[in-house]
């Protein structure tokens, strides 16, 4: 059963010994199917928690959209992405400095592979 700690996801308590230990003999036939947001990444790590050993997942979220963020945009088709500034988010939609609307957005780092990603329907 997973629960939360703060912004952990707790997975499965160690109940005795190091990790290495718990890998081996603790998790034979234990499975937890997770599912993550996509653009996330989760990372997978021990943790000691109260004093107890604890496996948990870590996903970093992408980072909320503000007015004035250069980001990128798309609708259904990715091959047609723009970069412009971000406005707001009205009616499921995210709203451009030109007042267009898209269906996705997420914030441009500034690198043209992320750019090249989105054409090729790869974020």
């Amino acid at each position: 059963m997973a629960k939360k700690y703060g912004n952990l996801l707790v997975v499965y308590h160690a109940l005795l010994g190091a990790l290495t230990k718990y890998y081996k003999n603790k998790m034979k036939n234990t499975s937890t199917t997770l599912e993550i947001p996509e653009g996330s990444k989760a990372v997978i790590s021990g943790k000691v928690i109260d004093g107890k050993n604890y496996l948990v997942v870590e996903v970093e979220r992408e980072p909320e959209l503000k007015a004035g963020d250069m980001c990128i945009f798309w609708d259904y088709t990715p091959r047609e992405a723009i970069i412009a500034v971000y406005q707001h988010f009205v009616d499921g939609n995210y709203v451009d400095h030109m007042d267009f609307y898209w269906d996705n957005a997420i914030k441009w780092d500034g690198t043209k592979e992320q750019y090249e990603k989105v054409l090729r329907g790869e974020l």
